[in-house]
């Protein structure tokens, strides 16, 4: 994971969203919040495992993982 990614991983997030592809803004936003880190990335994690959950999606990470692979991997 590399730092350089974040503004990447931003950008996609608002590409996905005009776009109207919710979920994959979402694990955009999930990896984001991973690769920041603190309480920013804390805070962009649990919203985004929220808003998965709410759509139904029992496991979040695997999700994510099945949309951005490598991306979510620790």
């Amino acid at each position: 994971k590399s730092p350089d990614a974040a503004p990447l991983f931003s950008a996609a997030a608002m590409a996905f969203e005009a776009l109207g592809m919710e979920l994959h803004a979402t694990v955009a936003r999930l990896c984001l919040g991973r690769l920041l880190g603190g309480t920013e990335g804390v805070e962009l994690v649990g919203e985004a495992i929220a808003s998965m959950r709410a759509e139904r999606i029992k496991n979040p990470l695997r999700y994510a993982a099945m949309l951005a692979p490598g991306a979510t991997a620790d």
